[in-house]
């Protein structure tokens, strides 16, 4: 067994210490790892490094053109009678609900899929029109199209010297 040795400025153990020099690195850890697992309840992602993910429902793809902005939302199960598209000033948002299907039988199961109610919300950019959004549903996808006004984006100001 080895002797107890003090930790001296220079060595290994001012390494450990953080700039206030009353944590350790060690501490530090411990409570990043605590934060990311009650991140998980909060339905919050980890980092890169956190293996674990708890990605929003339902998936949005969101591509734009000169033309348009469009959001693709995939929301299998549902109908069109099922989900609700709002636009209320610059925010467009989509809210569904999915209901549990009771299977009879006796046995043992296990649950993967999303039961419940959702909702997802994005800022339209400066340019859409929120008053010409139209939406279509086929084949379990939602796709949401906020058309463009020509002239009404964003402008580059060209910066002066003083």
């Amino acid at each position: 067994m080895e002797p107890i040795t003090k930790i001296t400025k220079g060595s290994a153990g001012e390494a450990l210490a953080d700039a206030g020099g009353q944590r350790s690195l060690f501490r530090r850890e411990i409570e990043r790892a605590l934060d990311r697992a009650m991140g998980v309840f909060e339905g919050a992602r980890l980092g890169a490094i956190g293996a674990l993910d708890v990605p929003e429902w339902p998936a949005l793809d969101v591509t734009e053109d000169e033309k348009a902005v469009t959001y693709r939302v995939d929301v299998p199960g549902l109908g069109p009678k099922d989900v609700d598209v709002e636009v209320s000033g610059d925010w467009l948002s989509i809210r569904g609900t999915r209901s549990e299907e009771h299977e009879v039988g006796n046995g043992r199961g296990r649950r993967e899929r999303f039961i419940g109610s959702f909702s997802r919300s994005v800022i339209l950019p400066a340019d859409a029109d929120g008053e010409k959004v139209e939406a279509t549903y086929d084949k379990g996808v939602l796709t949401v199209t906020a058309p463009k006004v020509a002239g009404k984006g964003p402008k580059r100001v060209a910066v002066k010297t003083a």
